[in-house]
């Protein structure tokens, strides 16, 4: 440099900072004060600056799942998408018994030999999947967030469908479109809990908010798309859950199977109050129970979500089979039974249906048994080679059913055992007989004409 450039300093600088890394050389000079120039000193040294790594956290959705079954969906699309990679350490934990999609196939071990066989194939962004686990377990997923907006193809009948956000969001906020163009009937949750129109009463929502990690069940009137998109206000309805029940005690664990909802109409001309609680029955198995809460009574309705048995007669109702329901009253600690009177559907258990009912005040009886309220029906009645004997539900264990001719003498005898007994009355004369139920010392009696 000459003299007179600027940059010149009069204390040396300790040190030199480069803008970039490589190879340097660094070169320095004095100045004396009569402004002569010195020649200069260099050095050399290599700049190597350290790397940079950017980590981007693969997402991980952790799902809760309580013993028994489940219905679950995800938020993200999975590193690997096949079921049997996604299902992995449930079944290295031993806690997966099977699942399910909305075409009955099948993630499920047939044998030993054989071991897990995956029917389902891969895990689908717009369905939700049935899980049956062994118990209380957690789901994790690892991949990436689903792209919203995402339509889902609803086809007419039964759908499984997915909830690809993650939080939770109004359930009428989502499904609102559909009902608006006339194709929904019917949502439920993985509880039973449900969706549906109440005629008079106009849409319940009996499920409150859609969560991710949930899948639900969508019944349609006709084919239709549900688009669903990011939402910014991710939860507008406030839900109470509701308390567990006290007295009653369902036969079923955790969320129950395949669902029927048993619908009660006008509490108000009832003497139920918050906290009473309601039960259904099949036969002697109690296939579902709720707690009345303050919201049942400002809609003047409430759901009874019933659950399917898994093994028939053992832990939920069998299709065909009559509906009876009890009460619990709180404040008196006693149970009774309802009579109740159906004003839409059959008062017969159905997977996935539903039925409309209402609960006079004189209806319910205090301190009748199961036999008071047992209902027989004798067919075909004039008969000629069977009759049938059906009853409302499966009587008490040591129920007798004994036929017997109109002077009383004993023609045939034996313990019920099914919700229809047949007998053959081929080989009696024709005339009139009498047909007894009996159970201890409480009996009722029909009469019977043979062709």
């Amino acid at each position: 440099p000459l003299a007179a450039n600027t940059g010149w300093t009069a204390t040396a600088p300790t040190s030199y900072s480069f803008a970039t890394e490589g190879a340097k050389t660094l070169y320095a000079w004095a100045r004396d004060a009569a402004g002569n120039v010195s020649s200069s000193l260099s050095a050399q040294v290599v700049i190597t600056l350290p790397l940079e790594y950017v980590i981007n956290e693969v997402p991980v959705h952790s799902i809760e799942l309580r013993k028994g079954w489940n219905i679950f969906s995800t938020f993200l699309v999975p590193e690997n998408e096949n079921m049997e990679a996604v299902m992995k350490t449930l079944v290295t934990e031993g806690n997966l018994i099977r699942v399910e999609d909305e075409l009955d196939k099948t993630f499920l071990k047939q044998n030993n030999v054989t071991g897990w066989v995956n029917n389902i194939g891969n895990v689908q962004k717009t369905e939700g999947y049935k899980i049956r686990v062994a118990s209380n377990s957690l789901l994790e997923i690892k991949g990436q967030k689903i792209s919203l907006p995402l339509s889902i193809e609803i086809k007419k009948g039964t759908n499984l469908i997915s909830f690809p956000i993650d939080g939770s969001v109004d359930a009428m906020q989502i499904i609102q479109p559909l009902i608006d163009a006339g194709i929904l009937d019917k949502v439920q949750d993985e509880r039973g809990n449900s969706i549906e129109n109440w005629r008079n009463n106009g849409w319940i929502n009996g499920i409150g908010n859609f969560k991710g990690g949930e899948g639900y069940i969508l019944h349609a009137l006709g084919n239709g798309v549900l688009t669903i998109s990011e939402i910014e206000q991710k939860s507008g309805y406030l839900y109470a859950e509701r308390f567990e029940t006290s007295h009653f005690n369902v036969n079923y664990e955790g969320n129950g199977f395949d669902h029927m909802n048993v619908n009660i109409l006008n509490l108000d001309k009832t003497s139920l109050k918050i906290g009473d609680e309601l039960a259904a029955f099949d036969g002697k198995i109690c296939v579902g129970a709720i707690k009345l809460t303050e919201s049942d009574f400002t809609n003047n309705a409430v759901s009874i979500p019933v659950s399917a048995a898994e093994i028939p007669g053992v832990n939920g109702f069998t299709d065909g089979n009559q509906i009876a329901l009890k009460v619990w009253k709180n404040e008196t600690n006693e149970e009774s039974a309802i009579h109740i009177e159906a004003t839409e559907g059959e008062m017969k258990y159905n997977r996935y249906l539903s039925v409309f009912v209402i609960i006079n005040e004189n209806q319910i009886v205090n301190g009748m048994s199961d036999f008071d309220l047992l209902n027989i029906n004798v067919y075909p009645n004039p008969a000629n080679s069977v009759v049938n004997v059906s009853f409302s539900n499966l009587p008490e264990i040591d129920t007798e059913i004994t036929l017997m001719d109109i002077s009383g003498r004993e023609i045939i005898r034996r313990t019920v055992e099914n919700m229809k007994e047949s007998m053959n009355i081929q080989h009696l004369p024709g005339g009139m007989y009498l047909v007894k139920i009996q159970l201890n010392n409480n009996f009722k009696i029909q009469k019977l004409i043979k062709k």
